[in-house]
């Protein structure tokens, strides 16, 4: 049985992947940064017995804090975002304008219903970790009770 447990742990590292992935969408949908799905659909789970991967995409991070005034941001999103939304696509330019000047809602603290930085990435962490808790525990009795039926033969 011993030698099974690298496959048993592989497979519990595959479920909390899928528990986090199930709570990232969660906590996106639940702060609003769920319009197409594309960003979302670019969050990956990597797992194997040495443990969990988690990558996104390299803006990932102004989900969590909103983005800071500087570089104007690039339309083609906005543009998407507001055909989502069912709005112009003509007030890409200026949204981008504003972002660049003053930084997003969730930057500058005005997005409603939100404060900064959001939970996105830390709310499934509680329970990716509650799962895996409960799994090892699960494993490490089967191992053990395996172990002591060995000893009595």
């Amino acid at each position: 049985m011993a030698k099974d447990i690298p496959l048993a742990i592989a497979g519990l590292f595959a479920q909390a992947g899928r528990v986090y992935m199930t709570h990232l969408e969660q906590a996106m949908r639940r702060n609003g940064q769920v319009v197409s799905g594309d960003t979302l659909a670019q969050f990956k789970v990597k797992s194997s017995a040495a443990g969990m991967v988690i990558t996104g995409p390299r803006y990932s991070g102004v989900l969590q804090d909103g983005r800071r005034p500087g570089k104007m941001p690039p339309t083609g999103p906005i543009i998407k975002w507001l055909q989502k939304k069912g709005l112009s696509p003509k007030l890409a330019f200026p949204i981008a304008k504003k972002m660049q000047k003053e930084g997003s809602q969730l930057w500058r603290g005005e997005s409603p219903g939100k404060t900064k930085p959001t939970n996105t990435f830390t709310a499934p962490i509680k329970p990716t970790i509650q799962v895996l808790q409960a799994e090892i525990i699960k494993l490490v009795g089967v191992e053990l009770s395996g172990a002591v039926k060995e000893g009595f033969k």
